[in-house]
């Protein structure tokens, strides 16, 4: 997948100088995984696919449910942190909280990402910030995998476990909304799977452009790649 850089690369640093909540991105390899984003709306950067469906012509709901998995991106206790939370978080919380009781109603999987920052870093492995949000209730089949770059598949075992069960559709919610979720959809995408991402499903913080901004951008930029839909409308099979 070749790199962009442009806008929001070129500005990343000086967010993440502002924030240190945000430094997460630039640790370890994720730092040379971060792509611009278009801001303005209808300019992707990307070739665009075709939207996927939730559910193939032809399939029963049992099919169907076994082909899905939900991928909840570094839902992780920092990001929460009243201190310093990312935009709308209690309401974002509320949202991936309502996904997670949706799924496991129809026995989808559940998969957890972790996201490991450096010495330091408010997702310092180990740290209480680094774990994952105790209102998700992380059940011990949920699939947890820890990870050190903004696209999941780079640095986990996310590709093989995905095979394994079957999975060729993917839920996509969580944060960050121009990083580790942005990077995780398009790396799906560039692997065949079908992505729906929950469009008020993911946040970030604010830096040079407000964080409803960014989110609304990365809505934009992927529309014609995957499915987007609210939180509320949300079907699982």
């Amino acid at each position: 997948m070749a790199e962009q850089r442009g806008t929001l690369s070129s500005k990343a640093s000086t967010r993440f100088r502002k924030s240190a909540r945000s430094r997460r991105c630039l640790t370890s390899a994720c730092s040379g995984r971060i792509t611009s984003v278009t801001l303005a709306a209808g300019q992707p950067s990307r070739q665009r696919r075709p939207a996927a469906e939730a559910q193939h012509v032809g399939q029963t709901k049992e099919e169907a449910k076994v082909g899905s998995a939900v991928l909840l991106i570094d839902a992780q206790v920092n990001m929460f942190d009243p201190a310093q939370p990312a935009c709308g978080a209690s309401q974002l919380l509320e949202r991936l909280k309502r996904i997670v009781v949706r799924a496991r109603a129809v026995d989808v999987p559940i998969i957890f990402v972790r996201n490991c920052g450096g010495a330091g870093d408010p997702d310092q492995r180990g740290t209480p910030g680094w774990e994952l949000h105790p209102d998700l209730d992380v059940n011990p089949s949920d699939l947890v995998l820890d990870k050190s770059t903004c696209d999941t598949f780079a640095s986990t075992d996310l590709g093989k476990e995905l095979e394994s069960r079957g999975v060729t559709r993917l839920v996509v919610a969580g944060l960050q909304s121009e990083y580790c979720v942005r990077e995780t959809a398009i790396g799906a995408l560039a692997r065949g799977y079908e992505v729906t991402l929950v469009e008020d499903g993911h946040s970030t913080y604010d830096g040079p452009s407000a964080a409803t901004e960014t989110i609304a951008a990365v809505n934009a930029e992927l529309a014609g790649q995957v499915r987007l839909v609210p939180a509320d409308g949300l079907e699982l099979p």
